[in-house]
């Protein structure tokens, strides 16, 4: 299931035209051109396409509730994606008394993960809307995961509609202007956000449910247990997005004893795909949490689901993504907080804000960026060497340092990349250096105020180096994050490659875990990777001035 939602992030929702009959590629070239040519050149392909393609509307069929737009891809050529506003009309549709003949496997294992999708979307009707003449049906691929088809029967429906206008539309809807540019690559680790992650601007209402055992109760408040985790997730979401998203828990302050012992539930959230889908594996902690709390918590209005454990048997958390049902709908999120075992036996309470933070922005769509899907080699001996962790999922590096250094140092502000992704990040702090030769000033990414955040430097459809300044403020100051020194941090990010494939590396680190310098470059330090040189011209207290150059191939 964990691996289905993340090749589903590549691309969103698909409705991939031509796919059986031959899809048209756009060139990279069409990149650069202006941005209706996208829609153009797969109407020339398929004798319709410019203008979005109607998949939801009132009763009245007056008002258009949902869309899908064209896009394009190397990969895959032109396509319909369902946007976050597609997705929950649909999701929220009525759905039918009886399913209909075109299920399939592919609709089964899509339905599972989507909450949604068992029977095809219909994208055209008859003027007396009463005789279906084209619908999206699902399909499933290893390479591409879920995406719906507009097969022979649509393509001849939609070209005979689009055949009645005189003329196309005379502006095409198109790719929007800071949608996929070279420095917003499309990808598992670039854009769009997965189409099940939640907002990440706005009010997010977080329902907090405390739940403990027979053999690991606790023996204290949970109004104690919240004081250890809610305030910092809450304050370090909310300042590392500069106030654009107000996180809101609401707690409900009662021990939620369980019935059975905690090795009875399924607390990982291990799945199988079976007859009607992806399903968990037995009873997960938090369907027995909103069991418990059921009868005296109204779970409606919020996006999002936190168990929380006692941490002073437990630690850890896990994203808790798949269906959690309430009586007020499906929760595709719901982390558990403290959810692994403590080696030794109870401890006192501990802090889990970080993990809480982490785990909530799973859910706002970013991915872990440790190794856990493929291996690093073991370091070189005979050196000292000190790990540096960066941001808030996990991307870190060793370099050489001598015993007087610390061990491990963390600078836990969230990445400029993150917070791109999230849009946090305005494109005007944003500068995608497309010139051979360029200077930039970065304001510290911690607190860039109206200047720049983060300079990015594109290498190829994925690829992208992205520069920008830390400062020991914020989430990297004295006391809160221990930073190696300030400086200029510049990393390489694969948006092809996702949760933990290593999809972001720093400096020069090719993948073995280890690079030769501090992570952070001076001024007057230099810096040269995948054929481009950074060098700090200079620096002040809160920015860094950097030179970046094309070497010579």
């Amino acid at each position: 299931m964990r691996r289905l939602g993340v090749v589903l992030g590549v691309v969103g929702l698909l409705a991939v035209c031509g796919l059986l009959s031959g899809a048209v590629a756009v060139p990279a070239a069409a990149q650069e051109g202006a941005l209706q040519s996208v829609a153009q050149m797969c109407f020339e392909h398929h004798k319709f396409g410019a203008q979005p393609v109607d998949v939801a509307k009132t009763a009245d069929g007056q008002t258009v509730l949902a869309q899908t737009s064209w896009n394009w891809h190397d990969a895959i050529g032109c396509y319909l994606t369902l946007d976050d506003t597609a997705l929950a009309v649909l999701r929220a549709a009525p759905a039918p008394q009886s399913l209909p003949d075109a299920e399939t496997e592919d609709s089964k294992q899509c339905f599972g993960h989507h909450q949604f999708g068992r029977r095809p979307v219909d994208v055209a009707k008859s003027a007396d809307r009463q005789t279906v003449l084209a619908r999206l049906s699902w399909g499933y691929h290893d390479s591409i995961g879920c995406y719906l088809v507009l097969d022979d029967a649509a393509l001849a429906a939609l070209r005979a509609h689009a055949a009645t206008d005189a003329t196309p539309v005379a502006t095409p809807v198109a790719i929007p202007q800071d949608e996929y540019t070279p420095c917003r690559p499309m990808g598992k680790t670039g854009f769009p956000l997965p189409s099940e992650a939640l907002p990440s601007t706005g009010t997010l209402r977080v329902a907090v449910l405390f739940v403990d055992f027979d053999e690991a109760a606790a023996d204290y408040s949970t109004e104690d247990e919240a004081e250890q985790g809610l305030p910092f997730a809450e304050e370090y979401l909310e300042s590392n997005s500069y106030g654009r998203i107000d996180i809101e828990f609401v707690p409900h302050h009662k021990w939620l004893r369980a019935e059975h012992s905690r090795d009875f539930y399924n607390i990982d959230g291990s799945s199988r795909f079976g007859p009607d889908g992806w399903e968990k594996v037995g009873v997960t902690i938090q369907s027995e949490a909103v069991r418990l709390a059921a009868p005296e918590f109204d779970f409606a209005g919020f996006g999002s689901i936190l168990v929380v454990m006692p941490s002073k048997h437990f630690g850890g958390g896990n994203s808790g993504a798949g269906g959690n049902q309430t009586d007020a709908g499906d929760f595709y999120w719901a982390p558990v907080i403290n959810s692994m075992n403590v080696i030794g036996g109870p401890e006192g309470l501990k802090h889990w804000g970080y993990v809480a933070a982490h785990e909530l922005a799973h859910a706002l769509g970013l991915n872990d960026l440790y190794a856990h899907i493929v291996s690093r080699p073991d370091l070189p001996q005979g050196r000292r060497w000190t790990e540096a962790e960066f941001g808030l999922m996990g991307l870190d590096v060793n370099f050489p340092t001598d015993p007087s250094f610390f061990s491990h140092t963390y600078a836990i502000e969230m990445l400029a990349w993150s917070r791109w992704r999230l849009g946090w990040l305005q494109p005007e702090q944003v500068s995608c250096i497309t010139e051979d030769d360029a200077t930039v000033i970065l304001n510290a990414v911690a607190s860039p105020g109206s200047g720049t955040a983060m300079a990015a430097v594109p290498l190829s459809d994925t690829e992208v180096i992205v520069v920008e300044s830390r400062r020991k403020v914020g989430y990297d100051g004295e006391g809160l994050g221990i930073l190696p020194g300030e400086g200029l941090f510049v990393y390489t990010v694969d948006a092809a490659l996702g949760s933990g494939e290593l999809p972001i590396k720093i400096g020069e680190d090719t993948g073995n875990g280890h690079i030769e310098r501090s992570p952070l470059l001076a001024a007057g330090e230099s810096i040269d990777v995948r054929g481009y040189r950074f060098t700090v011209q200079s620096s002040s207290p809160e920015a860094d001035a950097v030179v970046i150059t094309k070497l010579d191939s």
